[in-house]
């Protein structure tokens, strides 16, 4: 697909530059589809410099995939780009998706039809099995390149089952155990051929379900979610949470299971499943958003924004999210013994979202916490340590702009011993 470098007149334009890594910066193939969905939008190729673009496109969300000539297919996920904004990424640095996974397995493949031809832009889908846990790969789906192969980095920890999609045609499930070289000895290659179109023998694993996203819908009611993020910080980093997902966590299915009753013995406890989106300035713009409850997210340093908010069906729904506000909370923490609770962290949180601190504060050596610049609202006073503690009961506040709540000193108690 041919794409013009000079903007057409309404349309938002897409530039960027890669920096090289492992790899060469050049001659890497950018393929930009819309969030979530497969259809190819507009393709390019990096040129001496690693730069590409600008790439005359729509206002929305994005996804840009990138091929490398040689090393494994990567992705940027949910770049948003406004109306009238003309979006540049600068220093995209391809050596840093496979920082801190460990040793990885280069898996190489091809998706073809039942004749062998190559299937090109068919949806490859990534599912990694952990002994405590199961999770999509990163990326969690590629989409094959124009002779019908992609390349991927996997956890050396992990069998990784492949699933392939054309067209609502599928591939049957394709497993590859985990990979565990000798000392010394390199990670090698494995190759993998998917077919597309024959009868696909039943599976216990479904990577192209289990890799969908959760906050974008390609079909059903969908709403768009609007609104900005009011803050000093430049690089607020925004993210969504259905209400469903909140209550009802992906399970994580994991190769061992040991059951004790309804228990899981070995199963993980893994982070909510936010899904984070990238705008520029503080404005955003989601479309697609599933509708009923989600939670928006914003965050910069130590400060956090959370609000909830109800999409409408085919409507929009605007929503502010303040990072920096005129409240203060000071509170002083004795420990079970009446000794000054040092070493201690104070946070405030939303009282419907327990476990997310929206800003904290460290306890001096006196047990005192000060927290400055909170947002208003109710809240509720957290307290954290290496030793489980807690106030009972749970302390609630009403938190007001320019105004200071003292809660005093406050004894805690103690949960199966004193310290």
């Amino acid at each position: 697909m041919t794409v013009s470098a000079r903007p057409i007149a309404g349309l938002t334009t897409l530039a960027g530059r890669l920096v090289p890594g492992d790899q060469p910066a050049s001659g890497v193939s950018i393929e930009v589809r819309a969030a979530g969905l497969d259809p190819l939008e507009v393709r390019t190729v990096t040129a001496a410099g690693g730069s590409f673009g600008p790439l005359s496109v729509r206002p929305g969300l994005y996804d840009i995939e990138l091929h490398p000539p040689e090393g494994p297919f990567q992705q940027l996920l949910n770049i948003g780009i406004l109306s009238g904004q003309h979006r540049t990424l600068n220093e995209i640095d391809l050596s840093r998706f496979d920082q801190d996974r460990g040793a990885v397995l280069h898996l190489r493949g091809k998706v073809q039809d039942t004749q062998g031809h190559p299937l090109s832009q068919a949806t490859v889908a990534i599912w990694e099995s952990l002994i405590h846990f199961g999770r999509p790969g990163e990326p969690a789906r590629v989409h094959t390149d124009v002779d019908g192969r992609f390349a991927i980095t996997t956890s050396e920890r992990a069998d990784v089952s492949l699933e392939a999609e054309k067209q609502g045609r599928v591939s049957g499930v394709v497993e590859v155990p985990h990979f565990r070289p000798a000392r010394g000895m390199a990670l090698g290659q494995a190759e993998v051929v998917l077919i597309v179109g024959d009868a696909a023998p039943p599976s216990s694993v479904h990577p192209l379900e289990w890799s969908q996203r959760r906050t974008l819908i390609s079909s059903g009611p969908s709403g768009t979610l609007t609104g900005a993020i009011v803050s000093r910080c430049a690089t607020a980093q925004l993210a969504l949470l259905r209400l469903l997902d909140k209550q009802n966590p992906p399970p994580v299915r994991p190769q061992a299971q040991a059951w004790a009753g309804n228990l899981c013995l070995d199963c993980a406890h893994l982070p909510l499943p936010w899904e984070s989106y990238f705008f520029a300035g503080g404005a955003f713009e989601i479309p697609r958003a599933a509708t009923g409850r989600s939670y928006l997210r914003a965050k910069c340093d130590d400060r956090t924004a959370l609000v909830a908010v109800d999409v409408a069906d085919g409507g929009r729904t605007d929503a502010t999210l303040t990072l920096e506000g005129t409240s203060s909370l000071r509170v002083r923490f004795l420990r079970p013994g009446g000794h000054p609770f040092i070493f201690g962290t104070v946070c405030v949180e939303l009282e419907e979202f327990s476990g997310e601190s929206l800003s904290c504060s460290p306890t001096d050596d006196d047990g005192t916490a000060h927290i400055d610049g909170a947002t208003p609202g109710r809240r509720r006073v957290t307290v954290r340590d290496d030793v489980p503690q807690e106030t009972r009961p749970p302390i609630t506040i009403e938190l007001r702009d320019g105004q200071l709540v003292d809660l005093g000193t406050i004894q805690l108690e103690s949960i199966g011993y004193e310290r």
